[in-house]
């Protein structure tokens, strides 16, 4: 779990001790490091949780150094490794391990496209100095969350809503609907927020910021894209053994890490079955367990 936040609208140091006030109302979710950056009229903010090439060098908001972009990521990329083997297939050289630089490279070759090659949970935020637009996106199913506010003087972005409030531009306004929402439901739904002026970015979205164009957002995934080739087997076995391999592939890619790790048992079948495939592929290492119980 990182934090991100950021700041489009034009200002000096106003901007700057604004986003550090959301980065910093975001320590909860990255306490190994963080940063505030100011590139042209974008300024960018970042908390870290290391996870990935724990190294100083992999810190963001993070520039690259041919193109100008910069990032923050909150999240993972899991098909990094593979990614990067693509890139560097095409002359790209890599300062770090991490998936953040993949990401960003991965952008900067293909675009919005880059999207389509990631298997990952994420919300990031990419800023191009040369044609002035920013490029925030949410992964398919919204695991990582991204909150926004567009403005006449432009848009201000974050992981959490207490973070976004910190703005002195942020919106106060509640949303009687969004509190029937949550009363009836205990969430509101993906087009509102408590706040008025506040949006979500849907799950499985991106959205284009540019000084002098409307807001750009598109869904690059539906639902529906993973029914469309479908699998047939011929027996209740193959169809189990379809399963495991897939199951045992997801947790592998989510075991990629430079920090140890564990897993939170709930009671329930999923996450006994998770721990059980984490055994299989590390049998040697044993894994760290938790639970929690009431009286």
């Amino acid at each position: 779990m990182c934090g991100i936040a950021g700041s489009l609208r034009l200002g000096g140091e106003e901007e700057v001790r604004a986003v550090n006030s959301m980065t910093n109302a975001l320590i909860h979710r990255g306490p190994d490091s963080g940063a505030v950056v100011r590139r042209g009229r974008a300024v960018l903010g970042h908390r870290r949780l290391a996870i990935i090439d724990t190294s100083k060098a992999a810190n963001q908001p993070m520039d690259d150094k041919a193109t100008g972009l910069c990032i923050v990521l909150n999240g993972e990329i899991y098909n990094f490794q593979e990614i990067r083997a693509e890139l560097e297939g095409y002359g790209e050289t890599f300062y770090t391990k991490s998936d953040t630089e993949v990401l960003l490279k991965s952008y900067a070759r293909w675009g919005e496209s880059c999207l389509q090659r990631l298997n990952g949970m994420f919300a990031f935020a990419i800023w191009n100095p040369l044609d002035q637009t920013l490029f925030l996106a949410r992964d398919r199913l919204g695991k990582k969350p991204l909150y926004y506010q567009n403005t006449k003087e432009g848009l201000i972005f974050a992981s959490e809503l207490p973070a976004l409030l910190r703005h002195p531009a942020a919106g106060r306004t509640v949303d009687p609907r969004a509190i029937g929402h949550y009363l009836g439901l205990n969430y509101t739904l993906e087009g509102r927020c408590i706040i008025q002026a506040f949006e979500k970015l849907p799950a499985g979205n991106f959205l284009v910021w540019s000084p002098e164009k409307p807001l750009r957002r598109e869904r690059y995934w539906y639902l529906t894209d993973s029914f469309r080739n479908k699998r047939r087997f011929s027996s209740q076995k193959e169809a189990t053994e379809a399963l495991n391999e897939l199951v045992d592939d997801a947790v592998r890619l989510r075991m990629i890490s430079n920090v140890p790790l564990g897993a939170f048992l709930s009671g329930g079948l999923d996450s006994a079955a998770m721990v059980a495939s984490m055994v299989r592929q590390q049998p040697q290492n044993g894994i760290r367990t938790g639970t929690i119980g009431f009286k």
